[in-house]
């Protein structure tokens, strides 16, 4: 299989959202942060959150005071914003199923857009990146977070480490042909100019994520699954051991932090 070769529906992500919004949001909200900050949003604009996930950069966006319109193609994780912004008391998001490919939503209406890990998965992100370019005002701005290759994730490079030390015959793993186009600062802005943005500047972010424990990872972040859909029967349990070794080596029992770099595009219609 090769690294393009990557395919996702809505159905993959319906039922995970409890699950993300415990150990995946963790990881990607400050990226969200940081993209809300750099697109300077102010009370009363109109913000559009293209694959707002379980939806923490839209209800930190509401809590400013920003109008959002946040749309997933996922039924599931639509529900769950939806549950989520009555459970917390927060105004102003308004959660709706779309496909981020054909926005139902009309032309030159948003001040500011966002996608924060979101629009890397999508079948045809230049799709995508046009219905962006469409629905903002005019002047209106852009934030698009991807993260850099695996080799840049450390909580995803640990396992491909192990799973190539195990195999090293082993091909590149699968990536979505979207995050392999703006996986580098050069090719998100390459996108975003084809696209038809102006004044596009992109930054290179890393955070820190914080492990409480060899255990916790290996019983809550497990990523040798998928790995071992591509490498064959037995290959799941020789990946975790070599994975559960190697950290144990480093930190023993104590909590430990896994760095992971994205790159962060601000660009203007």
């Amino acid at each position: 299989m090769k690294s393009g070769d990557f395919k996702m529906a809505p159905k993959d992500w319906d039922t995970a959202a409890e699950t993300y919004a415990r150990l995946r949001e963790p990881l990607t909200l400050p990226y969200g942060l940081d993209t809300l900050a750099a697109l300077s949003l102010m009370p009363g604009e109109r913000l559009l959150d293209l694959a707002t996930g379980t939806g923490g950069v839209a209800l930190a966006a509401a809590r400013r005071g920003v109008e959002v319109v946040a749309v997933d193609w996922s039924s599931g994780m639509v529900s769950y914003v939806d549950s989520r912004v009555k459970s917390e008391g927060v105004d102003g998001v308004t959660a709706r199923v779309m496909d981020g490919q054909h926005l139902d939503l009309p032309a030159n209406h948003f001040h500011a857009a966002c996608s924060v890990f979101g629009l890397m998965f999508f079948p045809n992100h230049r799709a995508g990146l046009a219905e962006l370019l469409r629905v903002l005002k005019p002047g209106g701005r852009v934030g698009i977070a991807v993260w850099q290759p695996p080799s840049q994730m450390k909580h995803l490079a640990i396992w491909e480490q192990a799973a190539r030390a195990c195999y090293p015959e082993a091909s590149d793993f699968p990536r979505p042909a979207a995050w392999l186009q703006m996986d580098s600062a050069e090719g998100l802005l390459r996108e975003l100019n084809e696209a038809g943005f102006r004044d596009i500047t992109v930054t290179s972010i890393a955070h820190d994520w914080q492990v409480p424990s060899v255990r916790w990872l290996m019983e809550n972040a497990d990523a040798s699954q998928s790995l071992a859909e591509y490498l064959g029967p037995g290959s799941r349990e020789r990946i975790r051991g070599y994975v559960c070794t190697q950290l144990q080596n480093d930190y023993g029992d104590r909590q430990f932090a896994l760095t992971a770099h994205a790159n962060i595009a601000i660009a203007f219609k």
